[in-house]
């Protein structure tokens, strides 16, 4: 099987692309620490950086605390019920599921990737199977595969990995370059951006098990493994939208091939340092919102830079995280951009945080930038 266009021309850049880096994970997984794996968890990583190679020695540690890891390393809903006024979040609803009935789906898992039934797998742990866990799609029911396999340091006669909005993307774009016809598998969602729509039932169990096959195949040909394989497929996180990210390269295959039309958005005016400047919707979209405030401080002249938290949210275009109120030290601090996001904006347009006043009870406040080149004090 010839290795797909897309990948023989970034051979060298994928072999040589250092680890994925998952940043920081969501506070509102700290409103859960009643529950003590999770608890442990955030006692563990008080940074809240938790990447594969941690996640991976939980699981080989103790299994369950594990699995809390992975959903919490994967972004599963936290703050977002399902219910009115409920509390039935995807995260909740894998908490609240019998940990006996958990640790037994996981050793339904172990016996099924060892036979190397990945179909029969996959449909248990889909809606309707016996092993399905509340809360749970196949985004990340396909990281319990995938973790599980790292753990148990097995060579398996085939990896399982992770299938998500990304990597689905990814491997559509993949066998088109392969000229295939994925047409049958998938279509375009177009209530979504950047989305496709996946089969369903056993046809969703088969593109599973030909992704993973064909993932195997291509990461020998390139003398990597699969899971390094996916993770460059995935791609950067959100808040790097430029054209090298392998996300927008390989949507860009999807939509020429659809014939998706990019329509340009109606100007929406953002508050910047030039009034005369505006920015598109289209272009915030593309953007993470703190791609939004780097604009902010690269067009910026002023010595000192007042702001406050509601100018910030209107130029950033959402609200604040809680704990830029909650925890307002560290969120203003100016150590940290390598787990901190937020703070690359003003660090590497030259500002420092020189003071910060903010009350958390009425989650208000403002704060002060000055150039580097200036003394300041932070308060």
């Amino acid at each position: 099987m010839p290795l797909p266009s897309y990948l023989e021309e970034n051979r060298e850049r994928i072999i040589q692309a250092p680890e994925q880096s998952i940043f920081l994970w969501n506070s509102s997984y700290e409103r859960y620490r009643s529950n003590k794996y999770v608890d442990e968890i955030c006692r563990r990583f008080p940074d809240r950086n938790l990447q594969r190679d941690a996640v991976i020695k939980l699981i080989q540690e103790d299994t369950y605390l594990g699995l809390v890891a992975v959903m919490i390393w994967g972004g599963i809903n936290a703050n977002r019920p399902k219910t009115k006024g409920g509390t039935d979040t995807p995260f909740q609803l894998f908490l609240n599921h019998p940990m006996e009935k958990v640790l037994e789906a996981v050793n339904y898992a172990e016996y099924h990737l060892e036979k190397g039934d990945i179909e029969t797998l996959f449909t248990a742990f889909s809606v309707g199977g016996k092993h399905k866990i509340p809360g749970v799609s196949v985004a990340y029911f396909t990281k319990i595969f995938y973790f599980i396999a790292e753990a148990m340091e097995v060579p398996y006669s085939i990896m399982p990995l992770i299938l998500d909005k990304w990597t689905a993307n990814a491997y559509c774009a993949l066998l088109i370059c392969q000229g295939g016809d994925v047409s049958k598998q998938f279509t375009i969602n177009r209530s979504a951006p950047k989305s496709l729509s996946l089969p369903s039932g056993t046809d969703l169990a088969k593109l599973y098990r030909r992704y993973i096959e064909d993932m195997s195949v291509w990461a020998t040909e390139l003398q990597i493994s699969p899971g390094k394989l996916e993770s460059f497929i995935f791609g950067l996180p959100r808040n790097t939208s430029d054209a090298t990210n392998p996300r927008n390269q390989l949507w860009e295959i999807i939509s020429t091939h659809f014939g998706v039309p990019n329509k340009p958005d109606k100007i929406s005016e953002v508050r910047t340092p030039n009034k005369e400047r505006k920015i598109t919707k289209q272009e915030r979209t593309k953007r993470s919102s703190y791609e939004a405030l780097t604009v902010y401080f690269n067009q910026a002249i002023a010595d000192h830079i007042t702001l406050s938290t509601d100018e910030i949210e209107a130029i950033i275009g959402r609200a604040l995280p809680p704990w830029a109120f909650d925890h307002a030290a560290t969120f203003w601090a100016n150590s940290g951009q390598q787990y901190h996001s937020h703070k690359k904006a003003w660090l590497r347009n030259g500002y420092l945080v020189s003071q910060s006043r903010i009350d958390a009870k009425n989650k208000t406040g403002e704060v002060v930038f000055s150039k580097k080149s200036l003394k300041y004090n932070q308060q």
